[in-house]
């Protein structure tokens, strides 16, 4: 499996906001995933990561942690890595960056985008 830092290039950042977003976030289609064992629906996504609401971990930020892309039928159709930036609480979702994103993955979520114009 080739592996592409996709998302490496979009968080330049700065020491001050070093998780800035680059990439539009999207609500349409739903991306469905599966972090920690637990299949989650993204509150909204972006080709550079994603966020869940009902989402709470004590992880440190910075955490990685490996998750897959699910279908309708809640099979893994493609893997990724992503990175805790943000814990989560009651009224705020938890906020996850790609780390490792294949070549695979960056396409169905690619793909995903191209299908909701």
């Amino acid at each position: 499996m080739t592996t592409v830092a996709h998302s490496r290039r979009r968080y330049g950042g700065t020491a001050r906001a070093p998780h800035q977003r680059h990439d539009k976030r999207y609500t349409n289609p739903a991306l469905k995933v599966a972090v920690c064992g637990t299949a989650h629906v993204a509150v909204d996504w972006g080709l550079g990561g994603f966020r869940l609401a009902q989402f709470f971990s004590l992880l440190p930020l910075g955490t990685q942690l490996d998750g897959v892309i699910l279908d309708g039928n809640d099979d893994p159709i493609a893997a990724f890595v992503v990175e805790l930036v943000g814990r989560g609480g009651i009224d705020e979702p938890a906020r996850f960056r790609f780390q490792s994103l294949p070549d695979e993955t960056f396409d169905v979520l690619q793909a995903m985008i191209l299908s909701a114009r």
